[in-house]
């Protein structure tokens, strides 16, 4: 899902009837700085969003804190994350409408962030594959970088890591053999 249309969907969520000043106390709700009316409370919103999602730069918050930076395009943004160093990958992508999961190795299934250690891959620009791939399982090599720390990633927050694709090598369909009964 694209930054922009994830901050509209987030500030829509948000605004939908919800008490700025309920919600400030609730750290699973993200919420713009603009309704945060002191600095007190600007300051106590991004201690909670720092201690929620590990591995934060602290260069992330700053640009929060200034408007440099939306409230809410720090998600899935990896200049924002601490991310380990660049190195070859090779997994399996399982491709899907509200889910694009990695899983390391040479296995051929994937789950869809339905265990914990799922991770969130995402592609950097000029990184993606020339053909769109089909939903569904794929086998990817690539040069990319994890986020360090787990935190919250990925649809509704529900991967522990986000993975960026720096540079793919390739990439292929996997075939399942049918099921018998």
């Amino acid at each position: 899902m694209r930054p922009g249309i994830l901050t509209s969907a987030a500030l829509l969520l948000v605004s939908c009837g919800n008490d700025p000043q309920r919600d400030e106390q609730n750290e699973d709700v993200l919420l713009p700085l603009s309704v945060l009316k002191s600095k007190d409370k600007v300051e106590a919103y991004l201690s909670k969003l720092r201690r929620s999602n590990p591995g934060l730069t602290e260069s992330c918050i700053e640009k929060m804190r200034s408007d440099q930076l939306g409230s809410f395009e720090f998600i899935n943004n990896p200049a924002c994350f601490d991310m380990q160093p660049r190195r070859r990958w090779t997994g399996v992508w399982n491709k899907g409408w509200e889910w694009t999961s990695f899983c390391e190795g040479s296995g051929t299934d994937c789950p869809i962030a339905s265990e914990r250690g799922a991770i969130w891959i995402k592609f950097a620009d000029g990184a993606h594959p020339r053909w769109e791939p089909k939903d569904g399982l794929h086998r990817i090599e690539f040069v990319g970088r994890r986020s360090a720390a787990p935190g919250h990633f990925g649809h509704l927050g529900q991967y522990d890591h986000l993975m960026v694709v720096d540079r793919l090598i390739s990439i292929a369909p996997i075939k399942k053999a049918p099921k018998e009964d």
